[in-house]
């Protein structure tokens, strides 16, 4: 199965394994090895997932997540490997991938497989026989499960995790879950399989991948991707077309405007000097006549006053 699930979903916990490039390794000496777990001390509490068990060997490494809603497994292992390998290589002056490309992730049922994936994974570097004793280990979280402090102080806190994965043991011994046969069907499973569980957890996961995202808009039949581009261009260019056209069209709106207004301001003083010279013309016809009407009651003025003089001798 290439599609795994590495979202949150209520009852499921993560194993995830990393390995180095090619034959390389990942860590060279004790300061390599309390970098990652700063990193990962630093991650839990940004991102405030559950880690249950972890164990960091050259070449690779095993941590046991559980997520929180919101959160994928890929977001958390990108954070850790990115800057983890930028730390790695400046230190050792190198270039390029330290990490294989892809995390394996397997999902299991939190309630039947935590205490057997983290035992497998206490267990592991005594299986690659890199300690004789899986207790002497110093980077994994083996001993908190046997309430003992780590023997770095760079692990993150894991105390309540741990307190958590132990009422799984219902009555049972740490060394009873750790049985050598039990360990070998854990292995198995974790190499071959992608999903742990139940039948009817199995089933969930399955119906959860075999889901298909909803698309936003309807797609015409035997649109592709490629199809979905070509669209998305011309329908871009259109778009640009018309925005142009609406530009252009809104310039030469503004310079009709412009025109019509300039036109119009003519008009307005043209009409204004009309009226200017019928008003100047109309008080000097007004200014005429009143000159002549001025005459002719000056005339009939002095024609009245010899009429008196002439009454007056007459009476003297």
């Amino acid at each position: 199965m290439n599609k795994i699930l590495r979202e949150h979903m209520g009852g499921a916990i993560f194993y995830v394994t990393n390995r180095a490039d090619g034959e390389g390794v990942l860590f060279k000496d004790d300061a390599d090895y309390a970098s990652y777990l700063a990193l990962l001390n630093k991650y839990k509490k940004l991102h405030d997932f559950k880690l249950f068990a972890f164990a960091l060997l050259p070449t690779h490494l095993h941590l046991l997540i559980e997520l929180k809603e919101g959160l994928s497994i890929s977001s958390i292992m990108h954070d850790l490997n990115t800057n983890y390998t930028k730390y790695f290589n400046s230190k050792y002056q190198m270039k390029g991938h330290l990490f294989q490309e892809r995390s394996k992730v397997v999902v299991a049922e939190k309630e039947n497989y935590l205490l057997p994936i983290a035992s497998y994974i206490h267990l592991n570097p005594q299986a690659l026989k890199i300690t004789p004793d899986a207790k002497d280990y110093t980077y994994s979280s083996y001993l908190l499960y046997l309430n003992m402090p780590l023997k770095t102080a760079d692990a993150p806190d894991m105390s309540l995790e741990v307190k958590e994965a132990l009422v799984f043991l219902k009555g049972r011994t740490l060394a009873q879950v750790m049985a050598p046969a039990d360990m070998g069907l854990v292995a198995r499973d974790i190499k071959k399989k992608y999903i742990l569980g139940s039948a009817a957890f199995t089933r969930i996961i399955e119906d959860k991948l075999s889901e298909k995202p909803k698309p936003q808009t309807a797609m015409p039949s035997g649109a592709g991707p490629s199809k979905l581009v070509y669209a998305s261009g011309v329908l871009a260019a259109v778009l640009l077309i018309a925005i142009a056209g609406l530009v252009m069209q809104g310039t030469k709106a503004r310079k009709a405007y412009s025109e019509a207004l300039a036109n119009s301001n003519v008009e307005l003083a043209q009409k204004l000097a009309e009226q200017k010279t019928q008003i100047s013309r109309g008080l000097e016809e007004k200014y005429r006549a009143d000159q002549v009407s001025f005459k002719a009651m000056s005339m009939r003025l002095e024609i009245e006053k010899k009429k008196i003089k002439e009454l007056e001798a007459k009476v003297k």
